[in-house]
């Protein structure tokens, strides 16, 4: 989970500036310097989303779905636990956020949705390659 939070946050800068110049024209809000310092708050402000997702993922390798299933769960997951995060944040940060959190939504659903997509060999070797323990006196 960690490389695709890794691989999302790359992403982070990019869908920042495409969302946000496709927006410009439309609402007229300049967003400026906030193209550099929105994806550095945004790697910060995730940190729990990567804890909170690495749960799902064991919860989601100890169930006995098949793993096309997992995988949709997984993105299912992932969403959910971005929509957690912006409503902490909201909760947290009170009246300091307004309508403009609501337009900082797409851009890290967009990154981690691709991301995922892009990484999808690796969460079907993980999910093949794993096992886990039923029992802790097979080890030793």
């Amino acid at each position: 989970t960690i490389y695709t939070w890794l691989v999302a946050h790359l992403f982070h800068p990019v869908i920042f500036v495409i969302y946000f110049l496709l927006r410009n024209g439309s609402e007229g809000i300049n967003w400026g310097a906030g193209f550099f310092f929105i994806p550095v708050f945004a790697f910060f402000a995730s940190i729990p989303s990567l804890f909170i997702t690495w749960f799902f993922l064991y919860v989601l390798t100890n169930t006995n779905l098949s793993v096309i299933e997992k995988f949709i769960a997984w993105m299912i997951s992932v969403v959910v636990v971005i929509f957690m995060n912006f409503a902490a944040l909201k909760m947290l940060l009170g009246a300091g956020l307004g309508e403009e959190v609501d337009d900082l939504m797409a851009p890290p659903l967009i990154a981690a949705i691709l991301s995922i997509l892009i990484r999808h060999k690796q969460f079907f070797a993980f999910q093949l390659n794993y096992n886990s323990i039923k029992n802790e006196n097979k080890l030793v």
